[in-house]
């Protein structure tokens, strides 16, 4: 499936954090289907780390890890000032409808459930992108 979500940006660089190492995968794999390049944290200090230390275009956060809540992870994000504009998109676990109202909250762009749905999962990171970019 292509969806020309990649257009949108130029340095093409996704960072996905999520401690399931399926889960990260198959949102890396999806990203790479795109033409974008990606980078993985399996925890909310290694994926902090890495987001204040290069530039992103889109950063994939899941709300559940293993040492910092996401959510967290996200107010952080968005509070720092080479991440406030960052499109953040939460990745809930299955079932946990409640924490997509938190994740808006806490200053994600969207939040997506898993187990991810390609076809979902394109449109709503390609509408992140493009209510970042218009912005």
């Amino acid at each position: 499936m292509c969806s020309t979500i990649a257009s949108f940006s130029a340095r093409r660089l996704v960072l996905v954090v999520d401690a399931d190492a399926l889960s990260r995968g198959a949102m890396q794999t999806l990203m790479q289907r795109e033409g974008f390049e990606t980078d993985a944290a399996w925890s909310g200090v290694q994926g902090l780390g890495k987001a204040m230390a290069r530039s992103y275009d889109l950063i994939l956060l899941a709300t559940k890890l293993p040492d910092v809540n996401g959510l967290l992870v996200a107010r952080r994000l968005r509070a720092h000032h080479s991440t406030a504009r960052t499109p953040l998109v939460a990745i809930a676990d299955e079932g946990d409808e409640a924490v997509a109202d938190l994740a808006l909250a806490a200053g994600c762009d969207d939040c997506i459930a898993k187990p991810v749905n390609p076809v979902t999962f394109y449109k709503r990171v390609r509408k992140s992108l493009v209510r970042t970019t218009l912005t």
